[in-house]
């Protein structure tokens, strides 16, 4: 009631009470969350227009994507226009061995060296900047040793029309791609043995 009493106040004093969030409980037990505001009409202060916003449905979205997030096993980045970690998954702490706070406002190009970030990622990260969806696959070189990645890079515009970051997703799928050459492998060694033997 605390909040509600000064919302009050600051509804007499100044004529508006910025929005904030709050919970009411339905009748059925369930919390509701929602965003509360109001503003008196001009030159009465005892008449006034108020608004209560259902919330429910973008908390969930929330949490959903928080939950994807951070349980994915993919490398999941947000990047800025300056080429600088914003948010970073525990799947990053996982592949680097750091937790996620060391690659916020660092470089990219600090963890995959200014070579291959000038030579591969760069252009990538310019044209989703652009406005373009990027996808590709690759072996890399990497400090624990040969990878084939999958990356993707997403435009987000949480805001405006301007691109303002980039989702950066990269999957690794090195298992599969050695998996799938040895069965090419042993599928030719198969085929050229039953050549052979139908000679």
């Amino acid at each position: 009631r605390d909040p509600d009493n000064q919302a009050m106040a600051e509804l007499k004093a100044a004529g508006t009470v910025q929005p904030r969030e709050k919970e009411y409980f339905h009748k059925d037990g369930r919390r509701v969350p929602v965003l509360v505001g109001a503003a008196a009409l001009e030159g009465k202060r005892e008449e006034g227009v108020a608004f209560v916003l259902d919330l429910t449905e973008r908390k969930r979205a929330e949490y959903l994507v928080r939950q994807v997030f951070e349980s994915s096993p993919d490398r999941i980045s947000i990047v800025g226009p300056d080429y600088r970690f914003q948010r970073v998954n525990p799947a990053f702490e996982r592949r680097w061995g750091m937790p996620p706070e060391t690659f916020i406002g660092k470089h990219v190009a600090e963890f995959l060296g200014w070579e291959g970030f000038e030579q591969t990622a760069k252009a990538y990260f310019d044209r989703c900047f652009a406005g373009e969806e990027v996808g590709y696959a690759e072996w890399f070189n990497q400090s624990i040793g040969r990878r084939y990645l999958a990356v993707t890079y997403s435009p987000l515009r949480p805001t405006s029309e301007r691109v303002e970051a980039v989702l950066a997703v990269g999957r690794d799928l090195t298992e599969h791609v050695l998996a799938s050459e040895a069965l090419r492998e042993a599928q030719m060694a198969l085929a050229h043995a039953n050549r052979v033997t139908t000679r």
